[in-house]
């Protein structure tokens, strides 16, 4: 199969990444766009990519959608918590540990946006909202930008540290495989890789270093004092299992073996589960960094042509070592 290659300005990251947020990328007509596959070589007008001018418009900050993320997120674990706590039940609690962890990973993927200044056009409010998304959970939300500025940066290669981590797994991988790891993940057999992942994004300073460790207890204990102690219990259980199921899957579902990153769709559990937040549109984001999550699926919709793949396809073809990107 045919590949080609994303010219470089499509995707500003690293040192640049604070220049493209507020002069979004243009876009040349005549690339390939992800998940164009074997049933589109040899055609001759490729599907086009986004204007200049359509992705200066998507990439415009709006908090209004934000704030309902936020809140959403938050009602959640508050109606999951509260809701364990009414049926007094262990598989109440161990539902809820579940849902909190989705959670969990719904804030750092709102984190994540902040990461690329989206939350909000005042730097100083972006920087505090994504320290809330992010601290909760025990993320220092500037080392891992640092983190991710070289994840964009050399997109898998072995200098990428996602690729690096153990949360992507060598070798060949199946449903069977991936399962098995997220069950194991879900009865605590992941802490110790959770550990490693803190490890290995660096806090910028001492000060982040302690709040990434503290705050997630203080989140604990803010809990157990509004809904009682198996509330704040809860929250620190499902940092270390669920969260971690959720985030290694959704982190396999993004790269692994893919020429650059999977192309797919899922539906509205899957999004509520694995994918918050449009992280099923990664393609676009890697493409243009600039476009906040509640516009990833807008410009999903404006490119022509796509082989967009069930996430079961994705799966099969991690197995295979298949990709179908070309995005870089």
């Amino acid at each position: 199969m045919t590949t080609t290659t994303i010219p470089t300005q499509a995707i500003q990251t690293g040192e640049h990444l604070a220049a493209t947020l507020e002069r979004p990328q243009r876009s040349s007509r005549n690339a390939i766009p992800a998940g164009a596959g074997s049933e589109l070589d040899g055609q001759q007008n490729a599907p086009r990519m986004l204007s200049h001018a359509e992705v200066l418009e998507l990439s415009k900050h709006r908090f209004a959608p934000v704030a309902r993320a936020l809140v959403f997120d938050w009602g959640i674990v508050l109606i999951a918590l509260l809701a364990a706590t009414a049926a007094a039940s262990v598989w109440a609690w161990i539902l809820a540990i579940v849902v909190v962890g989705t959670r969990q990973h719904a804030l750092a993927v709102l984190g994540h946006d902040g990461m690329h200044r989206r939350l909000h056009r005042s730097r100083r409010a972006n920087d505090w909202i994504t320290s809330l998304c992010m601290l909760p959970v025990g993320i220092p939300p500037a080392g891992y930008a640092a983190f991710h500025r070289r994840h964009h940066r050399h997109l898998n290669t072995p200098l990428d540290p996602e690729q690096a981590d153990a949360l992507l797994p060598k070798g060949r991988l199946t449903a069977r495989s991936i399962g098995l790891r997220a069950l194991a993940d879900l009865c605590g057999l992941g802490f110790p890789l959770l550990r490693r992942l803190q490890r290995e994004i660096e806090p910028a300073n001492r000060t982040e270093r302690v709040l990434a460790s503290i705050v997630p207890f203080i989140t604990a204990i803010l809990l157990g004092w509004m809904l009682g102690p198996l509330a704040g219990i809860a929250w620190i259980v499902a940092l270390s299992t669920s969260f971690l199921a959720i985030f290694r899957v959704r982190a396999i579902s993004e790269h692994v073996h893919a020429a650059g990153t999977w192309v797919f769709s899922t539906g509205p559990i899957g999004r509520f589960f694995l994918w918050p937040h449009a992280t099923w549109c990664h393609d676009e984001h890697h493409r243009w960094p600039s476009i906040p999550f509640y516009n990833l699926r807008a410009a999903r919709g404006c490119f022509e042509q796509r082989h967009v793949r069930t996430i079961g396809q994705v799966i099969r073809d991690i197995g295979t070592a298949q990709g179908w990107s070309v995005s870089r």
